[in-house]
């Protein structure tokens, strides 16, 4: 991953992702090629060394078993910014507490309850598609829940997010 800025992300397993990717494919075709639907753990400004997030990936692997996570309403960034995602829950603040471990000092601790869990539909930088997916997909709700069983590194290579690293989660249920 030499100059690689790499995420820990949580793809979204079947057969959600394949309902969802249909929407993906639909309204940003360019992202839906480039990665796997996901909800994004850490990002690399939080992490800039890509050695020591890979170790804390595996630790979190060995202590942690599957995160619950739970995909609620299709919402707004805004509509300045654009983009249309779907809002995630951490009942059992799994996600807060993978986070938790992931950004110990030296990273920025302190950024831990910063990021709000979501799964990108329309992402501004690859489709110009907001409004479209906003008229059609407005007021909708899954409510479904799903665990996450597994954590990939991944960063961009210039076309896509391939996975350099993934790592089960195979420790104590939350």
């Amino acid at each position: 991953m030499d100059g690689a800025r790499p995420h820990a992300t949580l793809f979204i397993p079947p057969p959600v992702s394949l309902e969802l990717d249909e929407l993906r494919r639909e309204f940003d075709p360019v992202f839906a090629a480039q990665m796997g639907l996901h909800a994004t753990l850490t990002y690399p400004e939080e992490t800039p060394d890509p050695v020591l997030l890979a170790e804390r990936l595996d630790e979190l692997g060995r202590w942690s078993g599957p995160l619950p996570l739970r995909l609620t309403e299709v919402a707004l960034y805004d509509w300045y910014t654009g983009g249309v995602h779907i809002r995630v829950e951490d009942p059992a603040g799994a996600y807060l507490g993978a986070r938790a471990q992931l950004l110990a000092p030296p990273f920025d601790a302190h950024a831990v309850e910063l990021a709000v869990p979501h799964v990108t539909i329309v992402h501004p930088r690859t489709s110009n598609r907001t409004a479209d997916a906003w008229a059609e997909l407005k007021g909708a709700r899954l409510d479904v829940d799903i665990l996450i069983e597994r954590v990939a590194l991944i960063a961009f290579d210039g076309v896509g997010w391939p996975a350099s690293r993934m790592v089960e989660l195979t420790g104590n249920p939350w």
